[in-house]
């Protein structure tokens, strides 16, 4: 939630860099990210505009 402050060489504050937390990444890692966002969200998005589509259907079309 709080950054923190280190001193540059003139003795003044300045907020710390943010990818010293951050994890070292692999070689295959950006790829497995991809994969497994596309199999979490595109069935949901699926779902989704299947219904969005049958209520369409069932105000306009039937």
């Amino acid at each position: 939630m709080f950054r923190k402050r280190s001193k540059n060489s003139d003795g003044e504050n300045m907020p710390s860099e943010r990818n010293e937390d951050a994890p070292e990444l692999e070689k295959g890692d950006i790829p497995a990210m991809l994969i497994a966002a596309f199999t979490v969200f595109l069935p949901v998005a699926i779902i989704v505009t299947g219904i969005i589509l049958g209520v369409l259907w069932l105000f306009f079309f039937r």
